[in-house]
């Protein structure tokens, strides 16, 4: 769950006007990071802006070089990895209930994505209010590439020997993990909540043969209409307009035509998954697929099957959230 946390920036005129040096080296990997500041009081990350991509991500260093690395991947849509209230409260997500939880025994990085400004906040997880780049930009191989080159370049400008490097997500951001799992041998714990297993068409399927509620020639219909607005969908794969289900046909046809548990099987990563048994956004039947799927091929995994929660971990109106995600973030740094 989002916690609650002081803002503490400090953007100096010589920074802004790109007249200062970081204190972090370049990398040879395309990899330019700018100093911004920081934000946060008690829970304080680095604020920094890749010239390369563009793109703004907040890192906060750990007690060592060798700590393990944990980066937190957000879910869908365009929102900041920061918001804030009309009073000025600001919220921080993943990233800093890890940082609050573990401290300095590890390193912490979050990136924002394409084109979306710190304390940016949309409705929802879709892409209604994203910019237009945002939804030009927002592809498996752009943000895939802004990742690996921060996640890289921070390694080698700090000189860093991570002992786990681990990807942890939430809906969206646990499949994202499981891609950077996939392109990153490096990667040694994937983490990821309401995730999925299988392809995203099967649970179109699975909701639509649900609203059926048992009739059959209902079902079959569904089914059929979910494979048509897929196939409709997919004739302009690379459009932006208009949006299906949310989001452009290129945002679907990028990110997802693979699976997690296709990807996962290109790793060598130990696995957490976490998977409310009430999710509505994303079925525990696609959880309890993954999980068979690496107990077949005999990986190392946890599966923490939530009993009445929610997507966002809420069981029985009790939010439990930053409990779920302590256990795992404790699991993976052993």
């Amino acid at each position: 769950m989002k916690k609650e946390i002081l803002l503490v920036v400090a953007l100096t005129a010589l920074m802004m006007l790109g007249g200062c040096t970081s204190d972090v080296k370049r990398a040879s990997t395309g990899f330019s990071p700018v100093a911004l500041g920081t934000i946060g009081n008690r829970i304080q990350f680095n604020i920094f802006r890749d010239s390369t991509s563009g793109t703004t991500y907040y890192y906060r260093p750990g007690s060592s070089p060798s700590v393990p690395m944990i980066v937190t991947l957000q879910g869908s849509g365009c929102n900041s990895a920061y918001s804030r209230d009309e009073q000025g409260n600001v919220f921080g997500g993943l990233h800093t209930d890890a940082a609050s939880h573990l401290g300095t025994r590890v390193s912490i990085l979050t990136v924002e994505k394409p084109h979306v400004n710190m304390f940016f906040q949309n409705t929802g997880g879709s892409a209604q209010g994203c910019s237009e780049e945002f939804k030009r930009d927002y592809t498996r191989a752009q943000w895939s590439l802004i990742l690996k080159t921060i996640v890289r370049g921070i390694i080698a400008s700090y000189s860093l020997s991570p002992r786990h490097i681990i990807i942890a997500g939430h809906s969206e951001g646990g499949e994202m993990a499981a891609i950077l799992a996939s392109e990153m041998p490096e990667v040694t714990h994937v983490l990821m909540a309401g995730g999925g297993g299988p392809i995203q068409l099967s649970e179109f399927i699975h909701f639509a043969k649900l609203q059926a509620n048992g009739d059959h020639i209902r079902e079959t219909k569904a089914v059929m209409e979910a494979l048509a607005g897929w196939q409709s969908m997919a004739r302009h794969p690379m459009a932006i307009s208009p949006l299906y289900m949310g989001h452009p046909a290129r945002y679907w046809t990028t990110f997802k035509t693979s699976s997690p548990i296709e990807n996962l099987r290109k790793s060598q990563a130990k696995v957490y998954i976490i998977q409310g048994t009430t999710d509505s956004a994303s079925p525990v039947e696609s959880a309890d697929q993954l999980a068979a799927e690496l107990t077949v091929e005999g990986r190392e995994y946890v599966y923490d099957r939530v009993t009445g929660g929610d997507h966002g971990l809420t069981v029985n109106g009790e939010q439990r959230f930053n409990e779920i995600w302590a256990k795992a973030f404790d699991w993976a740094i052993r």
